[in-house]
Formats: C-alpha cells, sequence, structure tokens
C-alpha cells in the first residue's frame, strides 16, 4: 500500500528522514537555549548573595554605613539591603554561599533556598509587625532570587561531600546544643533587668545564631553587659562558619585502589612500556578512573578539592583520551580542579586537547644502559666517587625481591626507616613498599661495608619488561662518600646482564634553569628564576636533586603539568606540596 503525501500551496517538501533530523535539532537547539538561560540564572543569584555578602560585612564593620543604609527610602532598603544583615558572621557564610553556588554545589543551592527563604519569612514577620504591612520592595526580591534559584536547578549538579555532611550535622546539633546552654546560663547570670526565661532564651539563640546584638531582633526588654553580647556573637560566628565550611567542603575521593588495583597491574604488564612512572600507580592512596572500554585509566589522589594525577594514562594509548574523558567527567560531578604532573610529551597532548592547559616543569633523568660509560672526563667526579667506595670494601648485592628471605626484607625495611632524611619528598615517583609480597619483581641493592655491616638501599619498581625505575634511596649518614653512586653503576652493569635498557633515576624540577641559569651569558630572567630558585632549594634540595643525577649524564626526557585556569595554579601548588610532602599531610 503507497503513502500519498499531502503538500498544502506554500509548505515546502519535507523528505523521509528530515522531519526527525529537524525535530531532533530543535529539540537540540531549544535544550541549549534552556541551558544557557538557566547558566545565566545560575551566574545572577551567585552575584546577589556576593553582594549581600560584602555589604553584611561593610556594614558589620562600619557601623555609620550601617544607619545610612536603613535610612534610605523604604523601597531602596526593601530591594538591596533585604538579603543583609550588618554581621561578620552571616557576611562570611554569604561569601562561601557565593563561592559554592559558582561552583555548582548542589548543598550549595539548597542552602541559598533555605536562607532566602527564611530571610524572606522573617523579614515579612518583622515588617508586618512594626509597621502592620509586608514591604512589597521585599517580596519583589525575595520572590525573584527564589524564582531564579528554582529556574537554575539542573545547574547545580556537585555532589556534596558526605564527611562534610556528617561534620556540618554534628556541629550544628552537638555543638549548638551546648553553646545554646552556655549561652543561656550566661544570660541568665548577667542580666540586669528581669524577664520572661522564654525571652532571655531568644536572646542567647538569636545572638549566637544571628551574631549580631539580639535586642535588635527581641527588644524585649533584655540587658545584658557588653561582652555577654560579645562573646555570644564570636561563639556563633565560629560555629556557623565550620558548619558552613564543612558543608561546602569538597568530596573527597575514596584513596584507596582495591580491586582496581589487579585491573592496573594486568594493564602494566601489556600496556606499560612507555611511561617510567606507570607503576607508581599502584600507590594504595590512589583512586582509578577507567576509560568505557577499560583499556586505559586515570589514577589520582584528590587532595583539598584538587584531583592530582602523577604521569601518563595506564593503558592502551589510544584508550588514553576516553580514560580522561571519563575522569574530566568524575571531576565536574565533585567540582574537583584537575592537575596533572610529570606527563610526557604524549600525554600532555592527549590532556591539552581535553581542555587542559600544558607547561613544562622539569626533566626526567633516564640512563641508557648501553651508552653509560664510566670512562672520560664528563663522567670523572663519578668515577673517582664509585673507585672511592670500592677502595674502602663496599660490596653491593642486586636481587628481585621475591629472591630477598624475609628476615633480610625486615632487616632492610628497618635500615630504610631509621635512615629516614625528614626533607625526603616523594609521590610521583615513589612507591615505598619494600617488603610488600605484592610486589615481587622490585629490584633491592644493597651495599655492605667490609665488616657487613648495612650501608645503603635503593629500591627500583619495573618499567614494562625493559627497565626499572628509582623507588627508594637511603644510606647510612656514616658510609663512605660514593656508596651511592657504587650501587647505582653496579645496577647498571645488572641491567646489561638481564637484558634491561633503561633506568630512570628521578625526576628534576626546572632543570634547564639549574642547567643554564648559572653559565656565563645567561640573560636576567634566568638568573633571575635561578636566584630564587637556589633559595627554595636551600629548603627542598631542588638544586642538590639536579646535580645528583646530572653526574650520571643522563638523557633528559621533558615532563610537564597540565591545568584548567591560571587562577587555579595557587590551589594545585598546594596541593602538589602536600602530596609531595612539603607541606604536614592532613585528612581531605
Amino acid at each position: 500500500m503507497s503513502t500519498v503525501q499531502v503538500v498544502r500551496a506554500g509548505e515546502p517538501v519535507v523528505r523521509s528522514g528530515e522531519t526527525s533530523r529537524r525535530t531532533q535539532g530543535g529539540n537540540r537547539g531549544g535544550n541549549r537555549a534552556g541551558a544557557r538561560v538557566r547558566g545565566i540564572a545560575a551566574r545572577v543569584v551567585t552575584w546577589v548573595f556576593l553582594v549581600s555578602g560584602l555589604l553584611s560585612l561593610a556594614m558589620a564593620v562600619h557601623a555609620p554605613l550601617s544607619d545610612r543604609a536603613y535610612s534610605a527610602p523604604p523601597l531602596v532598603v526593601d530591594l538591596v539591603f533585604a538579603t543583609s544583615w550588618p554581621s561578620l558572621g552571616y557576611g562570611t557564610v554569604l561569601l562561601l554561599l557565593a563561592r559554592s553556588l559558582a561552583r555548582r554545589k548542589r548543598a550549595a543551592w539548597w542552602t541559598a533556598v533555605v536562607v532566602t527563604g527564611l530571610n524572606a519569612l522573617f523579614n515579612l514577620v518583622w515588617d508586618a509587625s512594626a509597621v502592620g504591612v509586608p514591604a512589597l520592595g521585599l517580596l519583589v526580591q525575595q520572590g525573584v532570587v527564589l524564582a531564579l534559584l528554582v529556574l537554575a536547578r539542573p545547574q547545580f549538579r556537585v555532589l556534596p561531600s558526605r564527611l562534610g555532611v556528617r561534620r556540618a550535622i554534628s556541629w550544628a546539633g552537638g555543638a549548638l546544643v551546648v553553646w545554646l546552654a552556655v549561652g543561656t546560663a550566661l544570660v541568665l547570670a548577667t542580666q540586669e533587668t528581669s524577664g520572661a526565661l522564654l525571652s532571655r532564651i531568644w536572646y542567647a539563640a538569636a545572638g549566637t545564631l544571628f551574631s549580631v546584638d539580639s535586642f535588635v531582633i527581641f527588644p524585649d526588654g533584655v540587658l545584658v553587659p557588653a561582652w555577654v553580647d560579645v562573646t555570644l556573637n564570636s561563639a556563633g560566628t565560629v560555629l556557623v562558619l565550620l558548619v558552613t565550611w564543612f558543608l561546602f567542603q569538597p568530596a573527597a575521593d575514596p584513596a584507596a585502589l582495591g580491586a582496581d588495583e589487579e585491573r592496573l597491574r594486568s594493564l602494566l604488564a601489556t600496556e606499560g612500556e612507555g611511561d617510567a612512572l606507570g607503576y607508581f600507580n599502584l600507590r594504595r592512596d590512589k583512586t582509578a578512573v577507567f576509560a568505557p572500554n577499560g583499556r586505559a585509566a586515570v589514577v589520582h589522589r584528590v587532595v583539598g578539592g584538587v584531583s592530582v594525577v602523577s604521569g601518563d594514562p595506564v593503558g592502551n594509548e589510544t584508550s588514553w583520551p576516553a580514560a580522561v574523558a571519563a575522569w574530566r567527567a568524575q571531576l565536574a560531578e565533585h567540582a574537583w580542579v584537575p592537575a596533572v604532573v610529570g606527563a610526557s610529551e604524549s600525554a600532555a597532548a592527549v590532556y591539552h586537547k581535553a581542555g587542559l592547559q600544558v607547561l613544562e616543569v622539569g626533566d626526567e633523568a633516564v640512563l641508557d644502559v648501553e651508552a653509560f660509560s664510566l670512562e672520560g672526563r664528563a663522567v670523572r667526579g663519578l668515577r673517582q666517587a664509585v673507585n672511592r667506595a670500592r677502595r674502602a670494601g663496599t660490596e653491593v648485592s642486586i636481587r628481585r625481591q621475591r629472591e630477598v628471605p624475609a628476615s633480610e626484607l625486615a632487616e632492610l625495611a628497618a635500615a630504610a626507616q631509621e635512615w629516614r632524611d625528614g626533607r625526603e619528598r616523594g609521590f610521583s615517583m615513589a612507591l615505598g613498599r619494600l617488603g610488600d609480597p605484592c610486589d615481587p619483581d622490585l629490584l633491592v641493592a644493597t651495599a655492605r661495608t667490609a665488616d657487613g655491616a648495612l650501608a645503603a638501599v635503593l629500591t627500583f619498581v619495573p618499567w614494562g619488561s625493559r627497565g626499572v625505575s628509582l623507588d627508594l634511596m637511603r644510606r647510612d649518614r656514616e658510609a663512605v662518600n660514593g656508596t651511592v653512586e657504587l650501587v647505582v653503576t653496579d645496577v647498571v652493569d645488572f641491567a646489561r646482564r638481564n637484558a634491561l635498557r633503561r633506568i630512570s633515576l628521578n625526576f628534576a624540577v626546572f632543570r634547564s634553569v639549574f642547567d643554564r641559569g648559572s653559565r656565563l651569558g645567561a640573560g636576567p630572567v634566568l638568573r633571575l628564576g635561578y636566584r630564587v630558585l637556589v633559595v627554595f632549594s636551600r629548603l627542598w634540595q631542588l638544586e642538590q636533586l639536579y646535580r645528583s643525577n646530572a653526574k650520571y649524564q643522563p638523557l633528559w626526557v621533558p615532563r610537564f603539568v597540565c591545568f584548567e585556569r591560571t587562577a587555579d595554579l595557587p590551589w594545585i601548588g598546594l596541593a602538589v606540596a602536600r602530596v609531595e610532602q612539603f607541606l604536614p599531610q592532613r585528612r581531605g
């Protein structure tokens, strides 16, 4: 049976399939327009709370401004100052709320709705009791804000931190009850006028919750010394800020590989030849995000709302973009800031295509086993150090961890812990699992003195099937100079005998600045950068690390840091400093 298409005069002919395509296109256009409108609404409410917070702080700090504000025409007061209170605590809460709204946090949206609703209800009740009629300007202002919040709700997708919510509830519940009891007791003990018990409780509650002079809200004749008001307000401010901070703090990842460790080991076994940092992704304080096909993963750790990735994605290079996309989707769910440290050039290109900026930050020192030699003037200092250690009778032993007796492994682990330098750092190139049976292929190199005393312990993790990467380097402070250099050169000989072709020693931050900044003819900018880094090296041994690698005459392989926005760099710097242990660790 044939289908007859009826076309009326003046109507365009629509061929088969075009209707659905046009409908889909129209839907997509409508969705984009709706998303644009919702985005504008979200930005508007963010600015409303930001301005309200600034006004609240300004009026709290400068009393004449508060008096002038409330002496303005009623319509101006209702429209401009309706969401503002002269309170340091309340103003700071609004600023935190504005920041979290800007990051599209769902908890911030709910808080904004509650604050707006309560603020409108309270002011309406107050105006009705004071002047007999509700303020029209207030109705307009609060109604518009609530309407914009409802319109923008789909924009707020960022999930809250469960730990933060639990902390917020515990502080809001437990600490608030305790402090209200203490505040009420203070009011009862210091009041200078008589009044109903309920009024005095309300006075303490208002001073604690709103951090403003309570008689402004409840003018019922309760009068207490000024220090009581200050105490109530200060405690209430701290309490509200703590609750708000916990409620809006970024969610933390589980920070545990769990069952994903075996999946990563499988990927490293088949696709682990490319990145010298690949095996360090097995650290158990990291979390893996896999590509949909499971053939690649981005491994990261979240610190202070920053998702720190070290090195390249694990797995097949053709699946890296999908893994990066999955990682970016998880970041969007939690408003985490992306940060990649030590990416290779090929991985940096993938991250760049995913929307991140790329900056060269240093170089990885890699020894070519076949090309390495102790002959020649360039390695004269290294050769002398090695010979010095040999003449002292130092003996080197190199084995896989599975070949080391358990009793000796315990001795090595104890010595490594005892020799740990308080300034020693590690995250990007540190595994720290000497003695763990899950890492049988760990290369363990030890040095002992002529009388058998342990002098140094070095460990190397596998780098695919043709190389190793330095993990742990510890030595006795009393060991003869050149002990570590002897161990490294013997590891090179071991590698030649066992068909290993490359050894990754370490990562030198700003290597090119240290290399060229001290040379004759260096430009003023380079010299200035060198001098600044020398100052930081006194704390973090940056130049010493470069010099200790340079004496082996390695190949320098550039490594990159990837980030989304320049404004995020301070937070990224703090997060990286924490994971690399330049700063003290804390939870979350």
